[in-house]
């Protein structure tokens, strides 16, 4: 009989999540992400930032949302369903895209050295 080591979504109990419609979708942490996917991640922002001035062409904004689409697949741990993609506005989904970075930053920061430390001197509970 097959026994279960380790249930790797269980053991990141404190997975950060987006809720949309009441209904909670999570997120994939960067450690998750492979040297492709980081790179993708990294071209489809670049290409995003490049293609959102205000003065686009029809081809440029059509860039622009593929590249936001394809940016939200990345950020998610599973697709989202297609009616909850295909309804959120642009500013949701640069709101979910803010809201992965700031947290992933918020990560990267307490895995620093020392950075359990600082958090605590800052804390304003802390005499």
């Amino acid at each position: 009989m097959a026994r279960e080591l380790l249930n790797i979504l269980e053991a990141i109990a404190d997975r950060p999540y987006i809720s949309i419609g009441g209904k909670p979708y999570p997120l994939r942490l960067m450690d998750e992400f492979g040297i492709r996917d980081r790179v993708a991640l990294r071209l489809g922002m670049a290409a995003f930032s490049k293609a959102a001035g205000p003065d686009l062409t029809l081809e440029e904004a059509g860039a622009a949302d593929e590249a936001l689409a394809g940016i939200l697949a990345l950020v998610f741990l599973d697709p989202l369903p297609g009616d909850v993609a295909a309804a959120l506005t642009r500013a949701q989904k640069e709101m979910i895209l803010a809201a992965f970075f700031g947290e992933m930053e918020r990560r990267t920061r307490e895995r620093e050295p020392g950075a359990a430390e600082e958090a605590e001197a800052e804390s304003p509970t802390s005499a």
